[in-house]
């Protein structure tokens, strides 16, 4: 399903303009879900923000979710981008336990130079711009990598240089 959105402020005048899609699957005992957003300030002019957001749902309950946001920042002449992955895995014999993992990307580019872009059934990628990614676990310990291949320590959910 998809549409066309007009914002309006609470003096009538119009604020925005959002473009929305989504989508429903199911394929086994899977299933899932992907929304796209888009909001721009005219209907005549590029998006200043992307949204993406999607899931894949287990009978189980296992799931895997992708988030990305694309912000193109006229004012900073530059683009912002993250994408961020998190899985949940469940498991009940003997004892019910839940894992969680992530891991992201973080882009920054010329204006506009960044985009969002499906990948599989749910996920969202960004092309474009310069790349730093990270991984991180239940217990807020990870890396982060730079695109010049340099990386710092995760630790307690703070990055230690």
């Amino acid at each position: 399903m998809s549409g066309n959105v007009t914002l309006y402020a609470l003096s009538g005048a119009i604020q925005g303009y959002d473009t929305i899609t989504a989508s429903i699957s199911t394929s086994g005992t899977t299933s899932t879900f992907r929304l796209s957003e888009s909001q721009a300030t005219s209907s005549s002019t590029p998006p200043f923000v992307n949204l993406g957001l999607g899931c894949s749902i287990t009978q189980t309950g296992d799931e895997t979710c992708s988030v990305a946001v694309d912000d193109h920042v006229a004012a900073l002449n530059e683009d912002n981008a993250v994408v961020e992955n998190v899985t949940l895995s469940q498991t009940s014999a003997p004892i019910v336990s839940e894992n969680y993992s992530g891991s992201g990307s973080a882009y920054v580019g010329g204006l506009n130079s960044t985009k969002l872009a499906r990948q599989g059934a749910y996920g969202w990628t960004v092309t474009g711009g310069s790349l730093v990614t990270f991984t991180i676990d239940a217990t807020e310990t990870g890396t982060v990598t730079y695109s010049d291949g340099s990386s710092e320590s995760i630790s307690n959910g703070a990055i230690s240089s």
